[in-house]
């Protein structure tokens, strides 16, 4: 009965809101004189303006063609959209998450399209001398169409991973910038912190890249330092953190993204390629590869941040007293951060763990709080800054290290599509630089190619979203639960790959939990994610590579 009803559930969901099912779709009337290309956006936090303003600009320049996009969230998830494909209309798919596995099996059965000719074709219809595969940055080529094939399927849509994000405003009122005195001895301790702006009597320090006037300017360089703000925090009554405590992936996500600034881009990317050199564990093969999982002190490093930050505090927690409520998903966390700056019952927080959409997320709560307490509240005129990920102590700053969670959000084309040549050409205007620039600007977040952000549409995005900009382009960029090595295509290596996976302790994936509710240490749940070699060589026999 259960299977029936899931199925059914299904069925009804693919036919609902003009997704499949051959509906007209509200709001836009068929033109019988032009060619239609049907869209399907995954509509997240990403929205759905860029889009639409995309599907004007090529309307205006091919009159020929008329791009209707049918936008939701729940018909087009990825696994629902392969077994329900038939009852599918659309010609290109926009979709948020497609396992490796999915991907493999949406290529095997003919559902998508080959589309390398025209993706590696020179865009010349546009002016320019690049291909969209010449565009997608590094980490993912290999992965979308290896050097010796013609054939390509799916191409990276966004680029997003889950930062530490900080109140600039609650920090200048609070005097929580580190200033150019921070750590001096001779200097009395209330100078080592500074408003930061026009009005402050020291100017801030020069962060991690020892540069004045740039976005780290008077933030953390170390994790001593980042410990010594939120004491600071704390003196002056404000709470440090929150974050969606009940979505184990959102904290999870953000200690990969620790874990790879520790390490650095070569030996984050050693846990999908397995195969290099590692500076501590020396050099990494197949075979060897099992010392990855417990032994890289990247990973010790990030749990140990994190369970400080969940254990400490010194008269109140580091961390909201909603962090791990049952109800504290990723809204609610935006919902408290933004309002607790005018919550008189509660002290304002400071910082916020969440996915580099979220302002999209919350614009409703910015509008909410425009009207009802000040204009100054309203999206793009609050101002929120990206906290770079403090180092260990004994490290020295050379630059930062992403890890993107966004692998797996990918573009495709429908095999069955009739209007093939439109959908392809469509799929290259989208990937000009004019409409990747454009697509950014309104969507506040940036997409994995290389291309040039136009002053106008640098000017659309929130002051946020620019400096993460900014952020991706002063780094190296990691995308996870991108298998570089075929073991992650196999059935015994799959269990391995993905940064879920990558922070398991046994059969347990969520190390927040079990720190705030003390089941855990820091070295127990390593024991639990340390693989033994006798358990890696098993699985690589069993996942046949070696014949």
């Amino acid at each position: 009965m259960k299977k029936f009803l899931c199925a059914a559930l299904a069925a009804l969901l693919a036919c609902t809101a003009f997704v499949g099912c051959k509906r007209e779709p509200e709001g836009e009337k068929i033109d019988p004189n032009r060619t239609q290309i049907y869209v399907a956006l995954y509509n997240g936090g990403l929205g759905r303006d860029w889009l639409d303003a995309a599907d004007e600009a090529f309307e205006a320049k091919y009159t020929q063609y008329q791009v209707i996009v049918d936008a939701s969230k729940q018909q087009f998830d990825g696994q629902m959209v392969y077994d329900n494909y038939d009852s599918y209309r659309q010609d290109i798919f926009f979709l948020d998450y497609v396992s490796d596995e999915l991907y493999r099996k949406f290529i095997n059965s003919g559902k998508i399209a080959n589309i390398g000719a025209a993706m590696t074709a020179p865009l010349t219809e546009f002016d320019e001398t690049e291909s969209v595969y010449d565009k997608i940055t590094p980490f993912l080529k290999n992965y979308y169409k290896a050097e010796d094939s013609t054939e390509m399927y799916a191409l990276p849509w966004y680029q997003a991973s889950y930062q530490i994000i900080y109140d600039k405003l609650l920090f200048t009122e609070k005097t929580l910038y580190m200033s150019e005195y921070y750590g001096v001895d001779a200097v009395p301790q209330e100078l080592w912190w500074t408003r930061g702006d026009a009005t402050a009597e020291v100017a801030k320090s020069v962060g991690q890249d020892g540069v004045a006037g740039t976005y780290d300017d008077g933030l953390p360089v170390t994790r001593d330092d980042f410990f010594a703000m939120m004491d600071r925090m704390i003196q002056v009554g404000v709470t440090p953190f929150t974050w969606a405590g009940d979505l184990s992936f959102y904290y999870t996500s953000f200690l990969l993204n620790l874990f790879a600034q520790y390490e650095g881009y070569n030996d984050t990317v050693l846990n999908y390629t397995l195969s290099g050199t590692e500076d501590v564990l020396g050099e990494i093969t197949l075979q060897t590869a099992y010392k990855l999982r417990g032994e890289q002190e990247g990973k010790k490093y990030a749990l140990q941040f994190a369970y400080d930050v969940i254990t400490g505090g010194s008269g109140m927690k580091y961390y909201s007293g909603d962090t791990f409520k049952t109800t504290q998903d990723n809204l609610a966390a935006q919902n408290e951060f933004l309002y607790s700056i005018e919550n008189k019952d509660k002290s304002p927080v400071a910082m916020l763990v969440d996915g580099t959409w979220w302002e999209k997320e919350s614009e409703n709560i910015f509008s909410t709080m425009a009207t009802r307490y000040d204009e100054k509240y309203a999206y793009g005129k609050r101002e929120f800054g990206v906290m770079p990920l403090p180092i260990g102590n004994e490290q020295t700053w050379t630059n930062n290290t992403v890890a993107c969670t966004s692998g797996r959000s990918m573009v495709y084309m429908n095999n069955n599509s009739g209007v093939k040549d439109g959908a392809l050409l469509f799929l290259q205007f989208l990937h000009t630089d004019e409409m990747l620039s454009m697509a950014t600007g309104l969507a506040n977040t940036g997409r994995p190619y290389i291309y040039e952000m136009n002053s106008e549409d640098s000017a659309r995005m929130t002051p946020y979203g620019r400096e993460l900009q900014q952020y991706y382009a002063d780094s190296q960029v990691v995308f996870d639960e991108i298998p570089l090595h075929d073991f992650f295509r196999t059935t015994a290596g799959v269990p391995y790959m993905g940064y879920m996976r990558m922070f398991a302790s046994g059969s347990s994936f969520d190390p927040g939990k079990a720190f705030n509710s003390g089941k855990s240490t820091v070295d127990s749940w390593l024991v639990g994610m340390t693989v033994s070699e006798a358990t890696w060589q098993d699985a690589i026999a069993a996942s046949g590579l070696l014949g």
